[in-house]
């Protein structure tokens, strides 16, 4: 408090004059100096309390960008596990239509060699005897073979029949 110090200056002065005869009735301080010291000491209390300041916005800030890192990190694990359930599903679906397909397949044959032994009026056994053998000679002599099915046989693979269409 200025009034204080000031009373404290003017008792000081009084005491020291007063032995000459001088009478200190007030004394009026016009600006006071601080030592280097204490300016050097506030000096550093300022730049400690903003670097305390700038310190904790920086914590705020990054806190805030882990925040959106998170939520990016979560939406792309979604977007991951949604896209890894799309393509299991596509998967899955592929299989059961390739089963479907190849029943279809079995069934086809099946019903066609029920038709071609009741056409030729021969035995299921001798007709697949007959292709096995047709088989091994066309596989000799390089070329496809009589009876065609939709298995891995030459004529599947692109070879021609011997007598065309079954």
């Amino acid at each position: 408090d200025k009034a204080a110090v000031s009373e404290e200056v003017r008792l000081a002065v009084a005491q020291a004059l007063g032995s000459y005869g001088v009478l200190v009735e007030a004394v009026q301080l016009v600006a006071v100096e601080v030592p280097p010291s204490v300016d050097q000491m506030l000096m550093e209390a300022a730049v400690t309390r903003l670097r305390i300041e700038l310190t904790k916005r920086y914590k705020t800030m990054w806190a805030a960008a882990l925040l959106i890192r998170t939520m990016v990190a979560e939406q792309n694990r979604r977007a991951t596990v949604a896209a890894a359930r799309g393509a299991a599903a596509a998967v899955s679906e592929g299989a059961k239509a390739r089963a479907v397909r190849t029943g279809q397949t079995v069934r086809a044959e099946l019903e066609a060699l029920t038709n071609l032994t009741g056409s030729l009026r021969t035995s299921a056994v001798e007709l697949l005897s007959y292709r096995w053998l047709d088989g091994l000679a066309a596989a000799k002599r390089g070329r496809a073979m009589l009876v065609r099915s939709g298995g891995g046989g030459p004529a599947a693979r692109g070879g021609a029949t011997k007598g065309g269409r079954l």
